[in-house]
């Protein structure tokens, strides 16, 4: 089942382009990783939920215990292994990985018309697009020149992320008319650029991320057959 049904319980269908978007970035609240009514079990989901059961008593370090197991897998989902990132830094865990350019996933948003289209991608293939018409693609199975363009894309933002420092405060709601946005999604946090599309596309960082992302999204919707 996949990570948007989840956490779609009691909220707006999982299709909505705009509610998946809020789920791309590895920073769902601890109270919502998986939903308190969802029925999914296994690893990670168990670990996540007994990290939660040891928040706020005598026991807390055990929650760190399993959030670092799940870091470590290298069989976890990218944005799992975000969001147990996203609870050590929240609790005071700053070092976690040996490589400060390991990017896990990247997001991409760009505006088009009257609205924006957003694209995500992880280092487990797996990827998201959603267009600003409300319509998404949820892509989770593997196929060749779509891995390759997904890695593509991500060895670009490795680049990017290598030349600036994570950002130190809230991730920020959706850019503004005329702005494109690029995030980077780190075991140390969000890095992120912004900017007006004719520039941020040239720019000699952003504009091979640009290039690749773009390069997926087509490569999405034709396998899918979707608009």
């Amino acid at each position: 089942m996949a990570i948007e049904d989840e956490l779609s319980r009691g909220g707006p269908r999982p299709g909505a382009a705009g509610t998946i978007r809020e789920l791309l970035f590895g920073d769902v609240p601890v109270d919502r990783w998986p939903p308190e009514d969802s029925p999914a079990t296994g690893s990670p989901w168990d670990l996540f939920r007994a990290a939660r059961g040891y928040l706020g008593t005598e026991r807390s370090a055990s929650a760190i215990v399993r959030w670092r197991k799940i870091t470590e897998d290298p069989e976890a989902a990218s944005r799992h292994r975000l969001q147990a990132y996203h609870f050590l830094r929240e609790h005071g865990r700053r070092q976690l990985s040996d490589d400060p350019t390991e990017t896990l996933g990247v997001v991409v948003d760009v505006w088009a018309g009257a609205g924006i289209d957003t694209l995500a991608a992880y280092g487990d293939h797996t990827a998201r697009y959603c267009n600003h018409s409300g319509s998404a693609i949820i892509w989770d199975a593997r196929d060749r020149p779509i891995d390759e363009s997904i890695h593509r894309l991500l060895a670009a933002s490795r680049k990017v992320v290598a030349e600036i420092g994570p950002w130190k405060g809230e991730r920020p709601g959706p850019p503004p008319p005329g702005q494109d946005r690029v995030s980077f999604l780190t075991s140390r946090g969000l890095h992120f650029g912004q900017g007006p599309q004719a520039l941020i596309w040239k720019d000699p960082l952003s504009g091979p991320v640009f290039a690749a992302a773009a390069e997926l999204m087509q490569r999405l919707i034709a396998k899918t057959g979707s608009t």
